[in-house]
């Protein structure tokens, strides 16, 4: 199984990472969103992104 691929990293440190993984006829892609080590899998890139700017805009005005 390949390493995931980091896909995109936000100013605060939230990542984006793609996971390819084998199933069925075809394989599929994972997206994992993570930000102050609270992680998600998503089915898609926009998803993932939007989770993670959710998570920093939570985390971080709950820390202010």
């Amino acid at each position: 199984m390949p390493l995931p691929e980091l896909i995109s990293t936000t100013a605060h440190g939230g990542t984006v990472h793609k996971y390819s993984l084998p199933g069925g006829k075809h394989p599929f892609d994972r997206y994992l969103a993570c930000f102050l080590g609270s992680c998600k899998f998503c089915t898609g890139y926009a998803e993932a992104i939007d989770h993670v700017h959710d998570l920093q805009d939570t985390l971080m005005t709950t820390a202010s």
